[in-house]
């Protein structure tokens, strides 16, 4: 297989949720959220992982990563993406949220194995409402494909003082992904959700205690401390 990145966007400030939510854990221990998303990464067969961190105070998660400080921290997910695209060495990468509980990998295996002979800048799930509830349904840019050449009109956008994620799609070749090609490999729709408050967290660490039971053998155990935050390579 070609040699494929992956990031993950790390640099946000949680404040619904009240704590990190790139250190939340279950209550019987295990690995942490971000290390979750990283493991997902590598098993669907990113050869690298970059983490965009925050500020110069941010924690390391103990894990098998790359990690770049955010060029403009406090600016957003948007200022995350153009970091971690300016640090990649292939033409595109996987791009993910931390806080991304229910991933799916042979979604993101499906992903990345999508050949593009230079027809697209972006694959991007876009859904349905969610019962309603908005935040759940639309542009997905948090669980997307990227190719560099979004990275000219990312920072176009953030140098017109844009913060949204979709500010940039309309200069890009997007291709959508749907719904009806993502149920194969994600029956519920749920890869996409994020946990933003405690309650949404909570119903998350019940799901992943149900499958973490059926998958993981009895010695599981999660992955070490932080590293010192002097260092950039995950051991």
């Amino acid at each position: 297989m070609q040699a494929f990145a992956a990031i993950i966007l790390a640099g946000g400030q949680s404040r619904r949720m009240g704590t990190d939510k790139a250190w939340l854990r279950l209550p019987s221990g295990g690995p942490t959220l971000i290390e979750r998303v990283g493991t997902a990464l590598r098993t669907a067969g990113a050869h690298e992982v970059i983490v965009v961190i925050g500020g110069q105070e941010a924690r390391l998660p103990a894990m098998d990563a790359r990690f770049v400080r955010d060029a403009q921290p406090g600016a957003g997910p948007l200022a995350g993406l153009a970091t971690g695209l300016a640090a990649i060495d292939t033409d595109g990468a996987l791009v993910l949220a931390c806080d991304l509980p229910y991933l799916s990998v042979p979604l993101l295996r499906w992903m990345i194995a999508q050949p593009n002979n230079d027809e697209w800048d972006a694959l991007i799930p876009f859904l349905p409402d969610d019962g309603g509830d908005h935040r759940k349904g639309g542009w997905q840019p948090l669980h997307a494909r990227y190719t560099r050449a979004c990275l000219a009109p990312i920072r176009a956008a953030l140098e017109a003082g844009e913060r949204r994620m979709t500010a940039f799609l309309p200069h890009i070749r997007v291709r959508t992904l749907t719904a009806e090609v993502m149920r194969p490999y994600d029956p519920a729709l749920r890869s996409t959700h994020s946990v933003n408050t405690p309650d949404a967290w909570a119903e998350a660490a019940r799901w992943l205690t149900v499958r973490d039971a059926a998958i993981l053998p009895p010695q599981e155990h999660g992955a070490g401390d932080a590293h010192d935050t002097k260092d950039t390579k995950g051991k």
